[in-house]
C-alpha cells in the first residue's frame, strides 16, 4: 500500500512540474515578443552604453552625399540627454544632416518627443505619456544617471520646438509615429508645412496605415515602413507600396543579404536601425542599404 502511494506521489509531482514547465516557458515566449515589439517601436531601445563611439572617417566608404544618410537617433547624446532640443543642436554641430525621433500624444492631445509610451524609465514621472498633459509633463525631470547634475534643465520638447529647431539648423527629421488618428496626423503635416520642411522630412511607422494617412495629407513627406525582420510578406508591402522605404534591424541577426537584396530589388529606398559599429555599417551598406540610424557612429 505504502508502494502504491509513493508511486501516486510521484506521478502527482512529476504531473506538477510539467504544468510548471509549460507555464514557465509561455511566460518566456511572452517576454521574447514583448522585447520584440518594443525594439521594432523604438530602435533605441537596446542599450548602446557598452559600445564605443567610432568615426565614420576610418571606413573607405563616403558618406558626404545625397546617396548615404547617417541619422542621429535621438540626435547627438554624447554630453546630454537624447530626444532634447539641445540633442538635435548637438547633431548639427557634429555635422549630422539627419536626425529620428518618436513622438507620443499627450492627454490633452500635444504631439510630444520621447521614446517610450511609458515615461517610467526615462524620467521621474512614472506610467503612460497619455495620462499626462503636456504642463504636467513641464513638472517632471528626464532621469540620466550619467548626468544627472543637469537634467532639471532639460524637459521634454514637443513636435513644433523640435521640427522649429531641424529648421532652423537644416536637419531632416525623421519622426517614428504609431498612432493612426487621421486628425493628429494631419496635425503633423501642417506644423511640417508650417516650418517649410514638408519636402525635407519623413514619417516613419511600423502601422501602413498610418503611412496611407500621410500620404493623403501630402505628397511631399517621405514615408518609411519600419519593420524588425525581413520576411515575404514585409518585402510585399514595399512591392505595394513603391513610394515607401524601408526600414529593417540592423541587429536582428535573421536578415541575411539575400533577404536585404531582395528588399532592395523593389526599387524602395532601404535603409536599417541599431547600426552601431563600424563593422555593422560596412556589412549593411554591402548589403545594399542606404539610410543608416545610429547612436554611435560619429560624422567627425
Amino acid at each position: 500500500m505504502k508502494n502504491k502511494e509513493k508511486k501516486f506521489s510521484l506521478a502527482k509531482l512529476i504531473n506538477k512540474n510539467k504544468k510548471l514547465s509549460l507555464i514557465i516557458i509561455a511566460a518566456i515566449v511572452i517576454l521574447v515578443a514583448a522585447v520584440i515589439i518594443i525594439c521594432t517601436a523604438n530602435p533605441g531601445g537596446k542599450n548602446v552604453d557598452n559600445i564605443p563611439y567610432s568615426k565614420i572617417s576610418d571606413t573607405e566608404i563616403a558618406v558626404r552625399s545625397d546617396a548615404i544618410s547617417m541619422i542621429a537617433n535621438g540626435g547627438y547624446s554624447k554630453d546630454v540627454p537624447a530626444d532634447t532640443i539641445a540633442a538635435f543642436e548637438s547633431a548639427h554641430n557634429e555635422g549630422y544632416f539627419d536626425v529620428f525621433f518618436s513622438v507620443q500624444l499627450t492627454k490633452d492631445g500635444m504631439w510630444v518627443v520621447f521614446s517610450d509610451e511609458k515615461l517610467d524609465s526615462k524620467t521621474d514621472l512614472k506610467g503612460p505619456v497619455s495620462e499626462y498633459t503636456y504642463y504636467e509633463l513641464l513638472e517632471g525631470s528626464l532621469d540620466f544617471d550619467y548626468i544627472s547634475e543637469y537634467v532639471k534643465k532639460y524637459k521634454i520638447p514637443t513636435l513644433e520646438e523640435a521640427l522649429e529647431t531641424c529648421a532652423a539648423h537644416d536637419l531632416k527629421p525623421y519622426i517614428s509615429v504609431s498612432s493612426t488618428d487621421k486628425e493628429k496626423l494631419e496635425d503633423i503635416v501642417i506644423l511640417l508645412e508650417k516650418n517649410g520642411i514638408q519636402n525635407k522630412s519623413a514619417i516613419v511607422s511600423g502601422d501602413t496605415k498610418t503611412l496611407l494617412e500621410i500620404q493623403k495629407n501630402s505628397d511631399d513627406v517621405e514615408c518609411w515602413y519600419m519593420m524588425d525582420k525581413v520576411t515575404s510578406e514585409n518585402v510585399g508591402i514595399i512591392k505595394a507600396n513603391p513610394s515607401v522605404g524601408a526600414f529593417y534591424n540592423a541587429d536582428n541577426r535573421s536578415n541575411r543579404e539575400t533577404q536585404v537584396e531582395n528588399l532592395c530589388k523593389t526599387g524602395a529606398k532601404v535603409g536599417c536601425y541599431t547600426v552601431n559599429t563600424l563593422a555593422d555599417f560596412e556589412k549593411e551598406y554591402g548589403f545594399g542599404a542606404t539610410a543608416f540610424i545610429t547612436q554611435r557612429i560619429l560624422l567627425k
